[in-house]
């Protein structure tokens, strides 16, 4: 039987990018908090709402049921219905090399999401996901496309709020970037 820490040494850029995007997201969530921070014109609250709850899920939710009225009120429903997506998918990146099993076979980088089979009451076989550098760079970019997005939203509401569009140093909207795959499908493999 491996251990994880002897699997990814033998892959020192997957590791970095995956451990940069399972602590990043801690980045996208403060950026997600400043923009609710923004709209209440409030920011320990804002924190205080968003953090005093453990599950991810739940802060993105509890933040949007209060930001979706203030960016529709403000006409911003199209980017922030981005940046919300974007956020979400992110969380699911996160999610799944959180709570995930390694093994490397033929030279193949993969993880199991146990919560992903925990759920699967029936099921008897762990399901590796493959990885490569390519999918987990896609990924990477992704995280910073996400974040350009919220800090461009925060900057949006903070104009939108000042009753202006042209204010000095507004970003320009992000380009669109499609979502990355979570995993390069491969067989199911038995535990």
């Amino acid at each position: 039987m491996e251990n994880w820490h002897l699997i990814l040494k033998d892959y020192p850029d997957e590791t970095g990018i995956i451990g940069s995007l399972v602590v990043g997201y801690g980045d996208l969530e403060f950026w997600f908090a400043s923009c609710l921070a923004e709209t209440l014109s409030d920011t320990p609250q804002a924190i205080r709402l968003m953090f005093r709850i453990r599950s991810e899920s739940q802060r993105i939710n509890i933040a949007d049921a209060l930001l979706d009225p203030a960016f529709e009120k403000f006409g911003l429903s199209p980017d922030y219905d981005e940046t919300l997506r974007s956020v979400r998918h992110c969380l699911r990146i996160r999610n799944q090399y959180a709570h995930c099993h390694w093994r490397s076979k033929d030279g193949q980088l993969s993880f199991c999401n146990l919560e992903e089979f925990a759920k699967k009451s029936q099921s008897t076989l762990l399901h590796f996901r493959r990885l490569d550098l390519l999918l987990l760079n896609e990924q990477q970019r992704f995280f910073e496309y996400t974040r350009n997005w919220l800090y461009f939203l925060l900057k949006k509401i903070q104009a939108a709020k000042k009753g202006s569009s042209l204010i000095p140093g507004l970003p320009e909207r992000p380009p669109k970037l499609p979502q990355p795959s979570l995993y390069i499908p491969q067989n199911t493999l038995q535990p």
